[in-house]
């Protein structure tokens, strides 16, 4: 017996097999999983182990190893996979697109933040005023003006000292978007830009303000070594209704350039305010015609006693377009204040077609004390100057004044 027991252990050494397992083997592997539940009651019952199978325990199953893998693997993967980032949004996108070494990164990024607004997209828009590229630091401040927010500035208006022409005015756009008095003591600064294009823009937009206050900042320009910058100032106050734009048109009326002079006087007569008969009195006196006959057109349109005894005065003048459109014009208007001077020079008249129109004048004037002046003039008059005397006398009469 003892023999067959060695024999059998032997076997089992070598080979790994066990009677039990080949009559049951699914039976042994649901003992075993009981087994590994509950601790065997009777100890005795367990079969000895021989020295062999403790050195070489049983290989588990294929199936059981890779999950047993899976499971050990688990930890060590969950361990090393990081959180996944969360997604960048457009405006911080946008954002440190500022900061990108190429241009047009930069440039589309300030788009996107125009587009994208708000308190961050503007603070950013603002930070985008110091890139070295000029577009990009113009197209910040076109952004910056759409907002049509009076905060923003104090932010612009530092870009009015930009080294680039370009910058400068884009900078006095955008504070025009604003339409708000507040940028006027900005732009007053702009005026003495030393180029003409930001200056000429500088006007407009304190123009479209339609406001008594950009006044004092107009008049700066009134000074300009540039022509054309004089004749805009002029043209600005020439549209303000306001006794400091008369004011400031009479100083620009004694401009030693015939243009600016003649825009002057012209916008004194749109302006059609009395104060400025004056200073027009003081014109017609000019050497030049041409201010000369622009004089009396302004004061045509004036009107009123002060204007037409002035344009009385232009009926002696030493030019004979100056008298002709002196005469016509207090004809047109029926001036009374003219009929002395008229009457005075109907004998001193040397041209018979500025006689023939002072006559025309007087009758139509009607005023009565033209008779004495027509009178003395029908007994010397030619022919022709007889019938428009006779005319001039009936009109007077027939009228009663």
């Amino acid at each position: 017996m003892k023999k067959v027991l060695a024999v059998l252990a032997l076997v089992v050494s070598v080979t790994g097999f066990s009677f039990a397992q080949a009559k049951q083997p699914e039976a042994q592997k649901q003992g075993a999983e009981q087994a590994q539940q509950k601790p065997a009651e009777n100890p005795a019952a367990i079969p000895a182990v021989t020295h062999e199978q403790q050195a070489a325990p049983e290989a588990a199953p294929a199936h059981q190893v890779e999950e047993v893998k899976k499971e050990e693997a688990k930890p060590q993967a969950e361990a090393v996979a990081a959180p996944a980032p969360a997604p960048i949004s457009n405006i911080d996108k946008a954002i440190q697109g500022l900061n990108n070494k190429n241009t047009k990164v930069r440039f589309q990024a300030v788009v996107d933040l125009a587009k994208i607004g708000g308190p961050k997209a503007i603070e950013a828009l603002k930070g985008a005023l110091k890139d070295k590229e000029v577009n990009i630091r113009g197209y910040a401040l076109e952004a910056l003006g759409e907002l049509n927010d009076v905060n923003l500035i104090t932010a612009i208006a530092p870009m009015l000292e930009d080294k680039d022409t370009k910058v400068r005015r884009a900078a006095v756009v955008a504070l025009g978007k604003m339409k708000n008095t507040r940028i006027v003591m900005p732009l007053t600064k702009a005026i003495k830009d030393k180029n003409t294009d930001v200056k000429m823009q500088a006007l407009d937009e304190l123009a479209k303000l339609e406001s008594p206050e950009i006044i004092p900042a107009v008049k700066v320009a009134l000074t300009d070594s540039d022509k054309k910058i004089r004749i805009k100032a002029i043209n600005i106050l020439g549209s303000i209704k306001h006794p400091d734009a008369l004011v400031a048109l009479a100083e620009a009326s004694k401009d030693k350039d015939l243009a600016i002079k003649l825009s002057t006087i012209e916008k004194m007569g749109i302006i059609g305010d009395e104060t400025v008969v004056p200073v027009l009195s003081e014109a017609i006196k000019d050497s030049n015609v041409q201010v000369r006959l622009s004089v009396i057109a302004s004061l045509g349109s004036i009107g009123g006693s002060e204007a037409m005894a002035t344009v009385g005065i232009a009926v002696a003048d030493k030019n004979a377009k100056v008298r002709m459109l002196a005469v016509k014009m207090l004809c047109s208007l029926k001036a009374k204040e003219g009929v002395i001077d008229l009457g005075a020079r109907i004998k001193k008249e040397g041209k018979k077609e500025i006689r023939m129109e002072i006559i025309k004048a007087l009758g139509e004037i009607g005023d009565r004390n033209a008779l004495g002046y027509l009178t003395t003039a029908l007994m010397k008059a030619q022919k022709e100057e007889e019938v428009e005397i006779s005319n001039a006398i009936s009109k007077i009469v027939a009228g009663k004044k």
